[in-house]
């Protein structure tokens, strides 16, 4: 399990996923108006993170991995557009000029980039099975 590429990069992820978390605990201090829409980014952070566990934990069924990590990309995607369209018409605008809210929309972005190359590995492994099945 903890060999493969694949979980590595889902560790990495549930890693950026925490640090978005931490950042957007450190930044709710500060944004008064989208108390709901922070709510809203947290539920769906957490369940990223919920979900990247769950597709370490189906190691052994890749099939079901991918699909696992499709929909965590799908979620972090819909989390990303929330926060680009809600937090953006912030009348202070206050979201996007601080360093840690520079790291909380990266790390967003790059956990789908991770999610994304655990993707590939999987598909890559599933395909070196099935070559080995077809030689015996």
């Amino acid at each position: 399990m903890l060999y493969r590429i694949q979980t590595l990069y889902l560790l990495l992820s549930i890693l950026f996923y925490s640090t978005s978390l931490y950042s957007l605990y450190l930044v709710n201090n500060k944004i008064p108006v989208f108390f709901i829409s922070i709510e809203i980014i947290k539920n769906f952070i957490i369940t990223c993170i919920i979900l990247s566990i769950i597709s370490i934990v189906l190691f052994k069924k890749r099939k079901i991995q991918i699909i696992i990590n499709d929909i965590n990309i799908f979620f972090n995607t819909i989390n990303f557009i929330i926060i680009l369209f809600f937090l953006e018409s912030n009348a202070y605008n206050v979201f996007f000029f601080n360093k840690k809210n520079i790291i909380f929309i990266f790390s967003l972005f790059f956990c789908d980039f991770i999610l994304y190359l655990s993707n590939q590995y999987i598909k890559k492994d599933i395909k070196i099975i099935d070559s080995i099945n077809r030689i015996r």
